[in-house]
């Protein structure tokens, strides 16, 4: 086989050089594109993870912005004279007949017990307990924070008022954030009994049994 030309040295040199030139283009192109690739993903996670972080640090703000008050400023704290805890309503009312002292005592219903209580008050002191038929002091809170409507929830508060003249039994200046029956019962109640405590009772049970929002809790 003959050939037409013979390859000089220089000319073999210079295809070294510009094949090795163009070896090491496509070389640092690919790194390019390598590098150009794993700085947009790179980018991408950065992203990610900051919209995380920012949602992290975002939610507790948020939950913790509120204006709502408190529910334990309407929790408040009672003292029952009671005479016994009956599973149903025959039997503590069956028990009240039995005694006719206790013909002013309330039956309330908390949860599916039903409790016979003769008397209401804020302090422990205030009750006093009697042997015929024999009762003890159960202590309970009373809470209004779960109700939407202001009059209602406030009903705790009302009552643990030891001031006759707060229930406004004379039906004179009474404020607007009283239930609206407020006046009607009160005035029952007054005509009922002269004691506090005892009026307490019915005042509680009459708006426990009316609003599911109020909690009885020992």
């Amino acid at each position: 086989m003959k050939f037409s030309r013979i390859i000089g040295r220089t000319e073999l040199i210079q295809a070294a050089i510009f094949g090795s030139i163009a070896g090491i283009i496509g070389v640092v192109f690919f790194v390019f594109i390598l590098n150009s690739m794993n700085s947009e993903e790179l980018q991408q996670e950065t992203a990610e993870q900051s919209e995380e972080a920012g949602q992290e640090e975002t939610v507790p703000v948020v939950s913790g912005q509120t204006n709502t008050p408190s529910s334990d400023l309407f929790d408040k704290q009672f003292y029952a004279n009671q005479y016994g805890v009956f599973s149903s309503f025959n039997g503590a009312t069956e028990f009240m007949s039995s005694y006719p002292s206790l013909n002013l005592s309330a039956i309330v219903k908390v949860d599916n017990s039903y409790y016979i209580w003769s008397e209401i008050s804020s302090t422990k002191e205030g009750i006093t307990k009697t042997d015929d038929p024999a009762s003890f002091i159960k202590s309970f809170t009373f809470s209004g924070g779960a109700c939407t409507n202001p009059s209602i929830q406030n009903v705790p508060i009302l009552l643990s008022n030891e001031e006759r003249s707060k229930y406004y039994f004379e039906g004179t200046d009474i404020p607007e954030n009283l239930p609206t029956d407020w006046q009607t019962i009160t005035t029952a109640m007054s005509n009922l009994s002269s004691d506090l405590d005892v009026t307490r009772v019915h005042l509680l049970k009459h708006y426990f049994e009316q609003n599911n929002c109020l909690k009885i809790q020992f």
